[in-house]
């Protein structure tokens, strides 16, 4: 109820819809990105890459300002994300292959970063495509399956500190009544191992000690 603006969005709801019905190629490219399953897999990859296709070929008849009619392109972005990802090991075939594949990852847990991902995914997507035999040749599993959990472990914290700075209130609005939300994401940084703190660094431990900041001062305005 205190969306006093609604009627502003359902005007420009009605307009977009009302361009997007006036340009029938855009049309059609939004129905092509319907259609598209919303996870690709080695047994679908054929239909979609040639779906992903026809869609871009459609794209480059429009006019790139009119992109924007395009409502569900983010539909479109997500799929063609994971079929590059499969089209990366889409040639493996064989358990040496993806043997390979695993021994490219780190062998010390301590080097697992978040820049590992395209790695684990190509080696975890290779294995999950080729037959159960093949499969059975994979003498290294052990080794993906120990870095994936550090990849998850790391990735995780990484959200888990970040959720803790955002529940903190805008500067604005922040009192001494959140100063133990501050104090939380304070804690969860502290105990974080280095990689992780590596990243939060990167992301919004500016927002944590801005946040620190008012309320030291709050603090001295206080006892004054």
């Amino acid at each position: 109820m205190k969306v006093t603006n609604i009627n502003t969005l359902t005007e420009l709801e009605a307009k977009m819809l009302e361009l997007t019905n006036a340009n029938p190629t855009i049309v059609e490219i939004v129905n092509k990105i319907k259609d598209l399953d919303d996870i690709v897999t080695f047994d679908n990859f054929d239909d979609i890459d040639r779906k992903i296709n026809e869609i871009e070929a459609l794209m480059e008849t429009i006019d790139r300002d009119n992109l924007y009619l395009i409502t569900n392109f983010e539909k479109y972005d997500e799929v063609r994300f994971q079929l590059e990802t499969l089209r990366r090991v889409y040639h493996v075939t064989t358990g040496a292959e993806v043997v390979e594949l695993i021994n490219i990852l780190p062998d010390d847990l301590k080097n697992v970063q978040m820049s590992t991902r395209e790695a684990i995914e190509d080696a975890r997507n290779a294995y999950t495509k080729i037959s159960d035999s093949e499969k059975l040749l994979v003498d290294n599993l052990a080794k993906l399956e120990a870095v994936e959990a550090e990849f998850k472990r790391i990735e995780n914290s990484i959200n888990e500190v970040c959720s803790a700075i955002h529940r903190i209130p805008a500067l604005d609005e922040l009192t001494l009544d959140d100063k133990h939300l501050v104090e939380e994401a304070r804690r969860m940084y502290d105990a974080s191992d280095e990689r992780v703190k590596h990243y939060i660094n990167y992301i919004n431990i500016g927002d944590l000690l801005n946040a620190e900041i008012k309320i030291e001062k709050l603090e001295k305005n206080q006892s004054n």
